[in-house]
């Protein structure tokens, strides 16, 4: 999902974008909006390290954006391994490959996550709070985070690392979560299914949003060290449930009562970003509003359910 907007943001602004997969899905934003006419495409896995590397000398990039990762909670908890395997090891591949052989790469902008910093005592993060990770993709994401600094102190690698909060947008499948899930269940007419009581708080924002700030932190700057960290927030944290609420609204125009299944999957109670760094520094902020946003998003999911309904 976020790739796909990059991509597309990219292209608007005439860059020469050289894009990496490791499959492609049919019903993706990627696939069914981009227009993949306009770059070059390569199928490879972060974990097949010839593979990436032969990509790599091929393409001779100055930008990298690094998003490939296990992104799932559920399936860290799962599938430990293939999850630190993935968001550890894999970005250990590209980074051996930039320090050994790519003199051209002016600037890599990694792809952490706000779950790096885990219970916090004081609210909201910043980019100082201390990395308090404790499931498995937390964990993994952390330890991914600690690597590109140590490459950046340690090897003069030009490194950027963006920590954003709960991403949603068009184009998001995977339907365990809450936005993807209940607009697909209510689209079908179905209960959804919550599997907390929806008192967590969590920061939500928007995909173009996101999308944007890659683009800011790619751009050419001056700068005073080779490590850049920068959260990336909506600066709105709101309860499960009120983001519950919304949905129905805008959905169906009514509360719809959800199905409550607690899961045993380990969740972090309250996640609160402080973005004001990379707007200071930068000039990025959000600009989408949290109502806009989810009328977007809720019909490119009706777009989605019709055509692939005929």
């Amino acid at each position: 999902m976020l790739g796909a907007h990059i991509v597309e943001k990219l292209l608007k602004a005439n860059a020469n974008v050289f894009a990496l997969a490791l499959d492609i899905d049919h019903n993706s934003y990627y696939q069914r909006n981009v227009d993949k006419s306009q770059f070059r495409e390569y199928l490879v896995d972060i974990n097949d390290s010839l593979g990436l590397e032969r990509v790599v000398s091929q393409v001779q990039p100055e930008i990298i954006i690094h998003l490939a990762a296990e992104t799932q909670v559920k399936t860290g908890f799962l599938n430990p391994k293939l999850t630190f395997t993935t968001n550890v090891m894999g970005t250990l591949n590209l980074l051996e490959i930039i320090r050994n052989s790519s003199e051209n790469v002016e600037q890599i902008v990694v792809a952490s996550t706000d779950k790096v910093y885990g219970e916090a005592k004081v609210l909201p993060y910043t980019e100082e709070t201390e990395l308090r990770a404790h499931g498995p993709y937390d964990t993994s994401k952390a330890c991914m985070d600690l690597m590109c600094q140590s490459f950046a102190n340690t090897y003069d690698l030009p490194v950027t690392i963006l920590r954003a909060g709960n991403i949603y947008g068009p184009g998001d499948l995977n339907w365990d979560r809450i936005i993807p899930g209940v607009c697909r269940w209510l689209l079908q007419n179905e209960q959804p299914i919550l599997r907390s009581t929806g008192e967590m708080i969590r920061d939500y924002i928007y995909v173009e949003d996101v999308a944007l700030a890659y683009l800011y932190a790619g751009a050419p700057r001056e700068r005073t060290n080779n490590l850049s960290i920068f959260n990336v927030s909506s600066n709105n944290p709101m309860k499960v449930m009120q983001l519950y609420e919304k949905l129905c609204v805008l959905l169906v125009n009514q509360h719809v009562e959800p199905l409550i299944r607690q899961g045993n999957v380990p969740e972090i109670a309250e996640q609160r970003l402080d973005s004001s760094l990379i707007y200071n520094q930068l000039g990025w902020k959000p600009t989408f509003t949290i109502d806009e946003s989810l009328l977007k998003t809720i019909t490119w999911y009706r777009e989605l359910k019709y055509a692939t309904n005929n």
